[in-house]
Parts: C-alpha cells; structure tokens; sequence
C-alpha cells in the first residue's frame, strides 16, 4: 500500500475525508443514503480533524475514530475483503513488534518541516496500532511464541504480554500422539489444566523417533469466549526429543 492511500495524504494534497471510512466508490454506502432520507449522517462528517493549515502535512489523520475493522482503503482490495482472523492475527503480531521509538524512527524518515507534525504523526500511529492489536489479537486463541524447554512446551500469551487482556488466564492441554498418514490422534495421558504457560510432554524416548506428538492447548478466560477454540501445536520425537514442525489455529 502506497503512503497516498493509507495515511492522511492524498499524494499532492490532503486525503478526501471519506476515503478510509468508505470506497471511492461504496454502493452499500450509496444504498444506506438514499434509503434514509438524508437524515442519515456519513461517519466521515464528525471526525475531528486536526488542525489546519498547521498540521496540513500529516493531512486527515488522526485515531479517536479510528476503527480497525472497519478501515477501508481507496477500493476493495482481496487482501482486506477475504481477510480471516487468523490472517489478522498474523498481521497484527507483527505490527506489535514494532516499538514507540522504531515507529518514531519510521516517520522520520518523512522529514517533516514541523516537529509538532512530526510528534503528532507518530502519536496518531501508534494509537493506531494499539488499537488493531488490541482488535486483533483478541479474536483468536492469542498463543505464540511455541518454544521446547525443561522437557515441556512453553508459549506466550501475546493478549496479556501486550495488555490488551488481563493476566490470569488458565489453560487446558490435551496430548496425543499424532497419525500423520491418515490424520489421526491417540489421546496420551488425561488432559492438564494450569495456570501455567507451560505443559510437560510425554518422553520422547518411549514413543520412538518418526512418532509425531500433538498438543492441543485451549485457553480460558472469562472475557475473550473466542480463545476456547484450539490451537495445535505438531511436535516431532527424533534424537530422545521433540522438535516443532507445525502450528495450526
């Protein structure tokens, strides 16, 4: 996406107020104007702009508004139409590992004149990505990170490391050794239920090497229902240990 058709630039002049809250050419938008009368107010028109001609170069940007799944750019693009939450959740992980100061390192690459547009961009930009992390990263089961450690499996909780969810999430783990040929697990062991972000996994000496393991963890919090769907990780035993070889959510 080119900075005309995703900040507040429209390339020669500030952006059009509607684009990014409907398509250059919206129909729905055009359906719900004539079915109300005109007594029906488009989004765009109670945005609070900044200040111009001040902050002219940043354009119409700004966050109050700001919705992350309603956000559209100039046309419909198969990338946003077709998104899944899976497909969010991998894209918005990755807009959170970018901190305030590498942000601001971004956007000094700009070369705003005005260091108050320049501040006000970057604090625009990341009220932005908190809030489609915080969107995001809500909607699915949020457990990344997988690692191998003291002969368990360990992961991270991206909702609460971010803040975007309070601690105290428990979760449940089943173990099973996976069929990779006709897709089919064999429960080992009863299922374990912690606090913990961590699960022991069954000795992989006993199982055999080219035996795949899979462990289906499910969280568990009273506000976010949506993590009790799993998310599987694939573990293959070689060499008296495992090493990860899939993830799937």
């Amino acid at each position: 996406m080119d900075f005309g058709s995703t900040f507040g630039s429209g390339s020669v002049e500030i952006q059009f107020p509607h684009l990014s809250y409907y398509y250059w050419l919206d129909l729905g938008e055009m359906r719900d104007q004539f079915t109300g009368f005109g007594f029906r107010t488009p989004t765009y028109r109670d945005v609070e702009w900044p200040e111009f001609p001040k902050y002219e170069a940043a354009g119409r940007w700004e966050a109050a508004s700001f919705e992350p799944h309603a956000w559209k750019n100039d046309y419909p693009n198969p990338a946003f139409v077709r998104m899944t939450d899976r497909d969010a959740f991998w894209a918005a992980k990755i807009l959170m590992r970018f901190t305030e100061e590498e942000l601001l390192a971004i956007v000094k690459t700009g070369e705003f004149s005005d260091p108050d547009v320049e501040a006000y961009f970057h604090e625009v930009l990341v009220e932005r990505q908190q809030k489609t992390g915080g969107f995001y990263l809500d909607r699915v089961n949020p457990l990344d990170g997988f690692v191998l450690s003291s002969g368990g499996l360990a992961w991270t909780n991206l909702a609460e490391d971010y803040g975007f969810a309070s601690t105290g999430t428990e979760y449940e783990v089943f173990r099973s050794v996976y069929d990779n040929g006709v897709d089919d697990a064999r429960t080992v062991g009863n299922p374990v239920r912690s606090a913990r972000s961590s699960a022991a996994l069954p000795d992989a000496v006993t199982l055999g090497d080219e035996t795949y393991l899979m462990a289906e963890i499910r969280s568990d919090h009273p506000e976010f229902p949506a993590w009790a769907s799993p998310v599987r990780v694939y573990l293959r035993a070689a060499g008296g240990g495992f090493e990860i070889v899939g993830i799937e959510r």
